[in-house]
């Protein structure tokens, strides 16, 4: 059937992943103007940013593709209910860029960011909870309390992340720094939508 051949073609597909990406290091190496610049890797600052980047990307802006199946389905939520829920995730990010930016002049990036993504992993703590059972009376309240929180831990430390980036590089690397940070988002949250979705294939009946 379409499953069984899904997981033959599996191995199959990762083997040409995996060849496509060596052979793309292998150019970029070699180039003398190469678009994805390897050796700013050697930057340890810089190798953080981006895997700052990828874990805000898997814990916060791969739940946008996932929440408003939830919200339709497990949580019976109507279109208007669900837009007004997944407003309790984005609303943060107007709100807070500037007291992230206030937090990030003010305390050691380590300590910013470490911060940050704390407050971005208890929030996915508390949803994973909620959604364990999503017909309790607390959970309908726990759900938009945990986008908030999550939404506010990335809203602090987002705009951030690229500044941080660039920085940790030498000025004329600051273009490739900051698209390598924006090709790290994105990684992270191509990883994430994936992830959560081999979650989701779980049999429980919260999954």
């Amino acid at each position: 059937g379409p499953t069984d051949a899904g997981a033959r073609a599996t191995p199959i597909v990762l083997g040409v992943c995996v060849a496509a990406a060596a052979l793309f290091v292998r150019v970029e190496r070699r180039h003398a103007a190469p678009a994805f610049d390897f050796a700013l890797f050697g930057s340890k600052p810089f190798v953080a940013m981006c895997l700052v980047a990828v874990a805000s990307s898997i814990g916060f802006w791969s739940l946008l593709v996932h929440l408003p199946q939830m919200a339709r389905g497990p949580m019976g939520l109507g279109a208007e209910a669900t837009g007004i829920l997944l407003t309790a995730l984005t609303v943060p990010m107007l709100a807070l860029p500037s007291a992230g930016a206030r937090l990030a002049a003010r305390l050691p990036a380590r300590r910013f960011f470490a911060g940050g993504l704390a407050i971005i992993g208890v929030a996915d703590l508390l949803l994973a909870l909620a959604a364990m059972d999503l017909g309790a009376a607390w959970a309908i309240w726990a759900v938009p309390a945990a986008l908030l929180l999550g939404g506010g831990g990335c809203a602090l430390i987002n705009s951030q992340i690229s500044a941080a980036a660039v920085s940790a590089v030498p000025p004329g690397r600051a273009a490739t720094a900051a698209a390598i940070c924006v090709t790290m988002r994105q990684i992270g949250f191509a990883f994430g939508i994936a992830l959560i979705g081999v979650a989701l294939r779980g049999d429980a009946p919260h999954a």
